[in-house]
């Protein structure tokens, strides 16, 4: 028999129906020595599945290298997965997003400019092949028929959110080699957007899962819940919902649409140890580019450092319900009836759903989506009564329950508050309700006799009702469920502060360049870590192209830092640049608007151009009205007198304006890379070069190499095609760059590796205290000592201004904090460095190195928090 089938009744493990709530639960983010509390801490809570992610760049440490050991020994991870009978959902991708560096795809993968990612492209799938071949025959031993624990794979992730050309030939290949390696268990390809045939294509013998995010408080989400469960119901198959929010209040409300997999992302928070966060597209409309930071956790109900939050406790409660009601929960169908009819004074549901019990009876889940607490009125079969609703809270409410579902006789018709456990003691049918009402009950139906339990009356008819409010839940043994050792939510407190400090020299000074092309850093060796590029520019200046993710430049002293995400910078003047380029992160996610926001882009700088002349184009163009669709190859017909304006000008009733700016440009000679800018545009710009499409300009990157169209020429006409949506919408300002390009510079790889390095064999002779000003980009060392303190995991609140620090416990490389007043969005607390106690054993000092990204740097203070557990 097949140990796992997923069919419209929902999932079925080894001939059990079962609902699986499922966590995040990601061992590349937590110690070794920490794996198995985490694992522990989830199943005492009632979990009873946990998802992981497996990333490809965390195992292949650089090409054809493999680690699978220690930290890294995903093998014994599983053994303890299946030791604690927790069931695995394993996500080995190739790619997993997961805010991971590059989302997991080695950068040297991206070096290949004839390899395209995520497609069924031959060279794609042989370097695929080679992950697969390390990772599957582990999974494939930890299957729950070899023994284990894993019952799922998904394949891929989120393909939907990438522009794939063929996902059904792309899915099948990845399907046909996990087949090849033994694995057994039901594969599925997830939906980020609800695209199913984009994150699926439809391929055979891959099933479909949804990721749901959004706000928990939307009325109308369950619609959409219960629409995809009917759908795949006519298509025999369950809803899973395999990312969500990690809020227990949304995932009720799923579970009451008929959602059969509840998967809250990143339920158990965690580190991007080392430099393994990534950048991505969560910031401004005006700068969408973001950095994940290097702490990681979120909502999550299990803090980084194993601290209990809220979430956790109502986690438990979730779990007592689905353990409750067990297989008849599990076989349930999500009804939308009319005869149910529920009326709130909070704000509620736009439509109410009740759970059709396998073997008799509903549960009738009423969620409060305001600010405070209120009353809900009920009417369905026989019931009709008022229920006390907290904030935030979604009970399910039994309605007409046979007994028969616990080992008992009889029915229950009705409690104003959640089953969340039963027991037979000594006879008597023991049953347990998380009630907020003040005068709970429950109502049941005995040989024909219909009674109450309450507080004042807890038994009756070999029947006895134990009700109590959140809190108190905690204390109490739930279905599946243990009570926590720990009853509160864990504090963090304070340890004291470094304040003695060692300080070296700028480590920037004199360092050893060697002669290397213009390339990004992983076409030069540096995967994660930094790299400084020395440029000679004998023209008006220099033009960076790429620049990412953060680059400081210096020439004589300290110019500029900035965040280009990939946008060309000007910088006026000659002279010798020294470039310093650090790698926040390969981006985690596909987004156009900006080049290294692509999972394919480099970091680093792509190209420079010592620029000999810049002309100013806004004035004197030929303006031309145009019509139709833009081809590649564009013919304005002359006229005896042209009508000559600024770019941005023109007055019209035409809405919206669709013209042609065209300007002749004379070209200086001995240029081999001519760079088009428009400033401040704000209109849909294509240009063209005599006639022949170029690009579409990009407002967020308005720099346009047309290099390739002008090379050799001593003139050309520029053709701007413009749609405005009014007249005085701005073209912007066109500016071109003219110059050489630089084709060699002098090259420091600082890898991870290097860094370290670096941090170990330099030396912090010179003493001193908290806060301490830095130069102008500059890279110091600075040496922090331990204060006395308990030998366990903390925290490090790490202050400054105009910084970025990278933080090592004796060769460990933790992380990094970024404290800069020009950041893009920072995705997470950037100021927390977790120190477990098994990566800082036995090191007698904190090292931080320092780089000042502006004029005014300051490395402020250090605190030591330590997670009360």
């Amino acid at each position: 028999m097949n140990p796992i089938i997923l069919n419209r009744s929902g999932i079925t493990v080894q001939g059990k129906k079962t609902v699986l709530l499922c966590a995040s639960l990601f061992y590349f983010r937590i110690p070794r020595a920490e794996w198995e509390d985490r694992i522990v801490k989830l199943k005492e809570c009632g979990y009873n599945c946990v998802d992981v992610y497996f990333p490809w760049n965390y195992h292949e440490t650089a090409p054809g290298e493999w680690d699978f050991s220690g930290e890294k020994d995903a093998a014994v991870y599983l053994d303890l997965l299946a030791k604690h009978q927790m069931y695995v959902i394993a996500r080995p991708g190739p790619y997993i997003c997961s805010e991971w560096d590059g989302g997991a795809l080695p950068a040297w993968v991206l070096t290949d400019p004839e390899l395209k990612i995520r497609e069924n492209d031959p060279k794609y799938l042989a370097a695929v092949q080679q992950w697969y071949d390390h990772i599957l025959p582990i999974l494939a031993s930890h299957q729950i028929e070899q023994g284990g624990t894993v019952i799922l794979m998904q394949i891929e992730n989120e393909l939907d959110f990438f522009d794939c050309r063929n996902p059904r030939a792309y899915m099948e290949a990845l399907q046909d080699m996990a087949r090849a390696a033994g694995i057994t268990v039901p594969l599925f390809g997830c939906a980020g957007q609800a695209n199913v045939e984009g994150a699926t294509g439809w391929a055979d013998d891959v099933d479909i899962s949804f990721n749901f995010y959004g706000d928990v408080c939307d009325p109308h989400f369950g619609e959409k819940f219960h629409y995809y469960a009917k759908r795949l119901e006519a298509l025999d198959r369950p809803l899973l919902v395999s990312e969500t929010s990690c809020d227990h209040l949304l995932l009720r409300r799923e579970l009451a649409a008929g959602v059969k997999l509840l998967g809250p992302y990143n339920q158990v928070g965690g580190t991007n140890f080392g430099f393994t966060g990534s950048t991505n597209n969560w910031g401004t409309r005006e700068n969408p580019a973001s950095f994940i930071t290097t702490y990681y956790s979120g909502d999550s109900m299990i803090g980084p450092a194993g601290e209990l939050r809220t979430q956790y406790f109502e986690g438990r409660s979730l779990a007592g319900l689905l353990h409750t009601f067990g297989e008849s929960l599990a076989d349930a169908e999500s009804v939308a009836d009319e005869a149910l009819r529920v009326h709130c004074d909070f704000p509620t549901n736009a439509v109410f759903y009740r759970l059709a019990l396998a073997g008799g009876g509903s549960l009738v889940c009423v969620p409060n989506l305001g600010e405070q607490d209120g009353t809900a009125h009920i009417q369905y079969n026989g019931i009709d009564a008022e229920v006390f609703v907290c904030k935030h809270d979604a009970l399910f409410y039994p309605v007409q329950v046979p007994l028969s579902l616990f080992g008992g006789c009889g029915t229950l018709r009705f409690a104003n508050g959640e089953l969340e456990n039963t027991e037979l003691q000594n006879g008597e049918l023991v049953l347990t309700f998380w009630s907020e009402s003040s005068t709970p009950y429950a109502e049941l139906e005995i040989e024909g006799k219909v009674f109450q339990l309450t507080q004042e009356t807890p038994c009756a008819n070999g029947v006895r009702a134990v009700f109590a409010k959140k809190r108190a839940m905690r204390s109490l043994p739930l279905a599946c469920v243990q009570i926590p050792k720990q009853l509160e939510e864990t504090q963090i407190t304070s340890a004291g502060d470094f304040t003695e400090i060692r300080t070296g020299e700028n480590l920037l000074k004199n360092l050893p360049y060697q002669t290397a092309p213009v390339r990004p850093l992983e076409h030069l060796g540096v995967y994660r870590g930094m790299g400084s590029y020395k440029l000679s520019v004998s023209g008006q200046g220099l033009l960076l192209l790429g620049g990412s993710d953060l680059v400081s430049v210096r020439r004589g002293g300290f110019l500029k830092t900035y965040a280009g995400a990939g946008a060309a910078r000007w910088f006026p003047g000659s002279g010798y640049c020294e470039v310093l380029t650090a790698i926040w992160g390969h981006s985690n996610f596909a987004d156009a608007r900006l080049p290294a926001l692509m999972l394919d882009s480099g970091r680093g700088i792509t190209g420079a151009v010592d620029v000999c002349e810049v002309q100013e184009l806004e004035s004197n163009w030929f303006f031309s009205y145009y019509e139709g669709s833009l081809p590649d190859s564009l013919r304005v017909p002359q006229r005896a007198v042209e009508t000559m304006v600024s770019v941005n000008a023109w007055n019209t009733t035409r809405t919206p304006l669709r013209a042609v700016y065209r300007k002749t440009v004379t070209l200086p000679p001995d240029c081999n890379s001519f760079i088009l800018q428009i400033k401040d545009s704000s209109a849909q710009t294509v240009i063209y070069v005599d006639g022949q499409r170029a690009e579409l300009v990009n407002p967020l990157n308005p720099f346009v190499d047309l290099s390739a169209f002008l090379q050799g020429k001593k003139t050309a006409e520029l053709e701007l095609c413009v749609t405005k949506r009014d007249w005085n919408e701005p073209v912007g300002s066109p500016a071109l760059y003219c110059g050489k390009q630089i084709e060699t510079c002098g090259f420091v790889p600082m890898p991870e590796e290097t860094l370290t390095e670096i941090v170990q064999n330099s030396a912090a002779k010179t003493n001193g205290q908290l806060p301490l000003r830095l130069e102008p980009g500059s890279m110091t060392l600075v040496q922090l000592q331990m204060p006395a303190m308990p030998a366990q995991s903390m925290y490090l609140r790490i202050s400054g201004k105009n910084i970025l620090a990278a933080v090592w416990a004796g060769n460990r490389l933790l992380g990094r904090i970024l404290n800069w007043e020009e950041s893009p969005m920072m995705c997470g607390d950037p100021h927390l460095i977790y120190m477990p106690a098994s990566y800082c054993e036995g090191a007698e000092s904190v090292n931080l190195l320092v780089t000042a990204l502006g004029s005014d740097a300051e490395l402020t203070c250090v605190k030591a928090e330590i997670p009360v557990l």
